[in-house]
Parts: structure tokens; C-alpha cells; sequence
């Protein structure tokens, strides 16, 4: 492609012009690959061209943009995981301009000729603005994007759309690209001017302007022209499954990027929506929302109803969203209480992945929560951490930490304080749980009322608060080193392990495992896994569901390989290999005893596409008093064999 750079200087000006239109995927637009199960998405990624040499950073871009064909596909709703994400929207757009592009981070202002709107996106997940603008395949329309610090403002065919200041983490400099999403784009008469570096605005106190209305094929709570949380209903009416109902991508503070979902429902009640997410009042101000849900399957009555009422604000003072949840459940047979009671799913989901596979970056890196006693303990999120305990009965309170910007804190209240609370975080994901401590059964017709509160803590609020917080348990099994799992070979090196007051993506080896690493001895290389009789490595989980760790699920069986010694073992020493979700595929090995050299256990499994994970098991069989040790090293769990066709 020829290119012509035109440049005149008039003060510090200076434009760039194209000699004839640039066109993104002439020939052929890309096709969407998109598992149809995962655990775990990548961020959508477009197919890019510069439109100027060099960085810009104030200036003003402008370009004559016309949307010509595209290619859809329906969204992978059958993973909770996914759409909990502002992500899912990308979907829904076919392209548009990439500013101040520099690494993984830029702003794009897209386009979507499908929902005629044009959206203002930071990555890596985080829409700042949105508008809503008449736009057709093969029309063009005429952009021009005025950059002045953290200013930006959109004028389509002479008429500002959007005017955003961001005020977290602005990018200030970096390259202006042409972008399309699976989709052939035109970009005609393209200039780019520099200009001087604005004059400092004063800081202005933001003034919420909330409302709901439906936008990329969803309804979403707006504030002013930023979307800050979507409205999930259910699947048009049915049961759907480990979707709660929720709103979904939402953010706790203004400018941010998204950093939780808001549950409505027990997810142990069931989330079968009696009807979608009604808007009972909608003001500038606060925004109530109201949901029915109750445990009925198509082959089964309900045993209980509940009623979820939601109520968002905006704290000034504290600049955060607060998310007020008050729930009333009735239980139309005796049951028993309700064991989970919000489920605020951190973003660091399950590892390991392939090594060449992006990765979700890490959003919170600890868990605080109040106790018996009222002081604040800590716990870091990883896949290994002895984790429980009791929450105050007076300050209920459970805050993720580690986003500078912004943090979730759930605070339970109100009736449901006739109740303490127990803390519990599952192993396979960093999900967390608060269980009631009661035990029985509620009557028929009994009713209990709920309630809790989300908000953000940040700057001095979040330093105070990590400063005066303590470890959850002794300090010194918190410096243990534990043993993370790589698919492609784990050799208990001193590179594939980390401290347990460490956050880690990794999986480890394993939960609450009764092990040590040995330094010393090792099968190929000093280094492996050491079991005593008197204990046992119960299990490490492995996912993704529909793929081979990052990589494409393409029918292959999976194999995992080990090597294993023992020592005067009077127990029996076996490994298995468990696929979750489908039944009759655990295998495993012949039992290990006695003194033993060296030797090679070998298993294979044949997951199928919706299998989430598999669950690798390392089992002491002994009996009490029983002596002897078993070491384990160079484990790897890859594909192999024919792709099936």
C-alpha cells in the first residue's frame, strides 16, 4: 500500500493524510474461533493497521469510517465464567479506531452497525462511554477524536457524542491504528494533527445521572454515558444453571474498570427466574431493582421462593457505588437453611494455562475479612490456602484486596445478624463462600431476610485497612513453600514453587496436602514431592473445559505421567486421574508398596468438550501408625495422539 504523508507546520501542527482509502480484510474477514466451553476467555483481540506514523498524544484524529461486512456469532453464554465480563459486549462490534495504542493497553472507539452505537473502550475490559448513533453497513460516517490529556471527545458527522475524562490511570501518548472485528472496514481521508498539551483542569466532583435501557443486546444500568452494570435475567425464562441472577459487570466506582458482580439470588436456592429483573424506580440518583427466583426444575416443585430487592446508589463522600441487596426467602417445605449466601468470584480464575496462552491479568491479589474479635485478617488468593473462619457478629465484612483503583467490600447486615457467618474458600476457582453456622431445618412457611451491601474502599481507606490486618493462620505454615503444577512438566524446582503468603494463578500441589518438597532427592534432578504414610496429597485440579490448557480441544486423549520411589512403605501409594462430569473415566494406578527404585506410572483419560476440569489424586493408603515415604516427580498431563477429525 502506497502512503503519502502530507505535512505542513503551522505553530506545533502538524497532519498526516492517506493518498487513497485503507480497507481492513479486503479479501477475506477472519472467522471467529471461539470455544464453545472454556473456563477461561481471552480478551477479544482485533486486527489492526497504523494510520500514522509515531505516537500522538494531544491532538485531534480525525477519519471517514464505513462499516462493510461483517461476520456475527452468538456469544458463548454457556460459560458462567465468560459472561460475567463487560467482554461479552465486544461481540457486538465490528471496529473502529485504536488511540494512543502502546503494549496491551489503548482506548478504541468502536463501532457497531449492528446496535447503532458508538462506544468508547479502555483495555483491557472496560468501556468508559457509549452512545447511541444511527449508523448502516456501507455508510460512511466522519469521526473525529480531539485528545487532550485525559480529555476525549467524539464528534460523529459534526455532532459530539461523547465526551469522557478519564481519571484512572489515563493513557496519555501512543499509536493510532485501524481496527476491524472480524470485519471489512473502509478509512478515507485520514488526518492527524498534534497539538499542545492542554492546561490542567481542576478536579470536578462527579454527579451520578443513572438509567437502565438496553444496549448490545442487554439491559444495563448507566450512569450518565457509561455503562456501569448489566442486568442478568436468566435464559429467556429457563433454568439457568450456575448462572445467577445478578448484574453482571459491574463497577463499584466511576471510571473504573468493572470489579465484581452483584449476586441477587442464593446460588444453593436455585435460578430459575420467575421474571426478568423489574426496574421499580429509576432516578438520577438511585435506581431499585427487584427479582423473583425460586429452586424449581422441569421435574420438580419448588421447596422454597425468594424475593430480591437491589438498590443503587452513589456515596460521594467515599466515591463508590453501593449496592444495597435485600432478599426474603420462604421455604415452602422443610429445608434446610440456606449454606451460601453471596459469591463475590474474584478475578484471578483457575490456572495453570499453556505458557504461550494470554492471561486474564490478576485482579485482586488478597482476601481481608473482620472476625470474632473485630480486628481485619488476611488471606492471599491462590489455589492453596488454609482458609476459614468466622465472621464478626456485629461487622460482618469481607473485602477483596489488591486493585489499587478500587476494591469490592461486601458487608452482611440487617436480621440476618441473628446468625455468625463462616468464611470458606473453594479450591478450584478463587470463589468465596459465607455459610450460616446453624444447623437443622426451616419449617414450612418459615421466612428468613437477608441483606448485604457492596461497595468500593480505596487510597487511604485501603491502606489503613491492609496495614492494621494480620495473617489468617500462624505465620510460620504461611511461609511454607508450596508446589505449583505445569502440564507440560513439573519437576519441583525452586522456580515452580511459591510461598503461601504469596497470590498465584498457579494451581498447586495440593490442598491442604500432606507433603514436603525434598531438595535433595529427585528422579532426574534434585527436587520432588515427598509423602509420609502418616498423611496424603489428596488432589490437584487441573482445568480448562473444551481446551488442552490454552490450547485447542481437538478430541485428543490426555496423558498423565509420573515418576515414582518409595521407602519402606507398609501403606500403598497409588495416583489417579478423574475427568469432572463424566462418569466411569477415573483410572488409576496399581498400588505402590514397599522399597522401590525409580519407575514410570503412565494414565490416560479421553475428556470430552464440556468437561471443565480434570482432578489429578496422589493417595497415601495407610492405616494408623503406618511408616514410610513416597516421593513423586516429572509429572506432566499433555494431549496425545491423533487429532480427531
Amino acid at each position: 500500500m502506497r502512503v503519502a504523508i502530507l505535512v505542513g507546520m503551522v505553530g506545533v501542527l502538524c497532519g498526516l493524510g492517506f493518498a487513497r482509502p485503507l480497507v481492513l480484510n479486503p479479501r477475506t474477514i477472519p472467522a471467529w474461533e471461539v470455544p464453545a466451553v472454556n473456563w477461561q476467555f481471552y480478551p477479544i483481540q482485533w486486527q489492526t493497521q497504523p494510520l500514522a506514523r509515531g505516537e500522538v498524544g494531544d491532538g485531534e484524529v480525525a477519519v471517514t469510517v464505513t462499516v462493510d461486512d461483517y461476520l456475527t456469532v452468538d456469544p458463548p453464554f454457556e460459560t458462567a465464567h465468560y459472561t460475567r465480563h463487560m467482554s461479552l459486549a465486544q461481540f457486538r462490534f465490528q471496529g473502529g479506531l485504536v488511540l494512543r495504542a502502546g503494549g496491551t493497553r489503548a482506548y478504541r472507539l468502536q463501532l457497531s452497525a449492528s446496535d447503532d452505537t458508538i462506544a468508547l473502550w479502555k483495555t483491557p475490559e472496560n468501556f468508559l462511554a457509549a452512545a447511541a448513533v444511527p449508523l448502516e453497513k456501507g455508510q460512511p460516517i466522519r469521526l473525529v477524536v480531539r485528545l487532550a490529556g485525559p480529555r476525549i471527545t467524539v464528534l460523529a458527522d459534526g455532532t459530539q457524542i461523547l465526551d469522557v475524562v478519564d481519571r484512572v490511570e489515563p493513557i496519555l501518548r501512543g499509536r493510532v491504528l485501524a481496527g476491524a472485528n472480524h470485519a471489512r472496514l473502509h478509512f478515507d481521508k485520514c488526518t492527524v494533527k498534534r497539538l499542545p498539551a492542554p492546561a490542567v483542569a481542576a478536579a470536578v466532583s462527579h454527579q451520578p445521572a443513572f438509567a437502565v435501557r438496553p444496549w448490545c443486546g442487554t439491559r444495563w444500568i448507566f450512569d450518565g454515558a457509561e455503562p456501569i452494570a448489566r442486568l442478568g435475567d436468566g435464559k429467556d425464562g429457563k433454568p439457568w444453571g450456575s448462572f445467577p441472577i445478578a448484574l453482571y459487570s459491574a463497577k463499584l466506582r466511576p471510571g473504573t474498570r468493572e470489579a465484581d458482580f452483584i449476586p441477587l439470588c442464593y446460588r444453593t436456592l436455585g435460578n430459575w427466574p420467575e421474571a426478568p429483573i423489574a426496574v421499580l424506580a429509576e432516578t438520577a440518583d438511585r435506581v431499585v431493582l427487584e427479582a423473583r427466583s425460586s429452586d424449581r426444575t422441569p421435574d420438580r416443585v419448588p421447596t422454597a421462593t425468594a424475593l430480591f430487592r437491589l438498590t443503587l446508589t452513589y456515596d460521594a463522600a467515599r466515591d463508590t457505588y453501593v449496592y444495597d441487596v435485600d432478599s426474603t426467602v420462604t421455604y415452602l417445605t422443610a429445608r434446610k437453611p440456606f449454606v451460601e449466601v453471596l459469591d463475590p468470584w474474584a478475578y484471578g480464575v483457575t490456572g495453570p494455562a499453556h505458557p504461550e496462552a494470554p492471561r486474564w491479568d490478576r485482579r485482586y491479589t488478597h482476601l481481608l475479612w473482620r472476625g470474632e474479635d473485630d480486628r481485619f485478617y488476611r488471606q492471599p488468593l491462590n489455589h492453596f490456602s488454609i482458609f476459614g473462619g468466622l465472621l464478626s457478629a456485629t461487622r460482618p465484612e469481607v473485602v477483596y484486596a489488591g486493585e489499587q483503583d478500587v476494591n469490592p467490600r461486601y458487608e452482611l447486615y440487617g436480621a440476618s445478624l441473628r446468625t455468625r457467618y463462616e468464611t470458606g474458600l473453594c479450591i478450584v476457582m478463587h470463589d468465596m463462600h459465607v455459610m450460616p453456622t446453624r444447623k437443622g431445618e426451616m419449617a414450612a412457611g418459615a421466612t428468613e431476610r437477608f441483606q448485604w451491601r457492596v461497595s468500593s474502599m480505596h487510597g487511604a481507606e485501603a491502606a489503613r485497612l491492609w496495614q492494621e490486618s494480620v495473617w489468617s493462620v500462624n505465620e510460620a505454615v504461611q511461609q511454607r513453600l508450596h508446589a505449583l503444577f505445569f502440564p507440560a512438566g513439573t519437576g519441583f524446582s525452586p522456580a515452580q514453587t511459591v510461598k503461601a503468603t504469596e497470590s498465584c494463578d498457579m494451581q498447586p500441589f495440593a490442598p491442604r496436602a500432606w507433603y514436603e518438597i525434598d531438595p535433595l532427592v529427585g528422579h532426574r534432578a534434585p527436587g520432588s514431592l515427598r509423602i509420609d504414610a502418616a498423611g496424603a496429597s489428596r488432589a490437584v485440579t487441573v482445568r480448562h473445559g473444551g481446551s488442552y490448557f490454552g490450547q485447542p480441544f481437538d478430541g485428543r486423549e490426555l496423558e498423565l505421567t509420573a515418576y515414582v520411589r518409595t521407602e519402606a512403605l507398609d501403606g500403598a501409594f497409588t495416583m489417579s486421574l478423574d475427568v469432572y462430569g463424566q462418569p466411569g473415566s477415573c483410572v488409576a494406578s496399581a498400588p505402590i508398596t514397599g522399597t522401590t527404585a525409580w519407575q514410570r506410572v503412565t494414565l490416560r483419560v479421553r475428556p470430552q468438550p464440556a468437561n471443565y476440569f480434570v482432578t489429578i489424586s496422589l493417595a497415601m493408603d495407610a492405616k494408623r501408625g503406618a511408616k514410610g515415604l513416597a516421593w513423586v516427580d516429572d509429572i506432566s498431563l499433555l494431549p496425545v495422539g491423533k487429532a480427531a477429525r
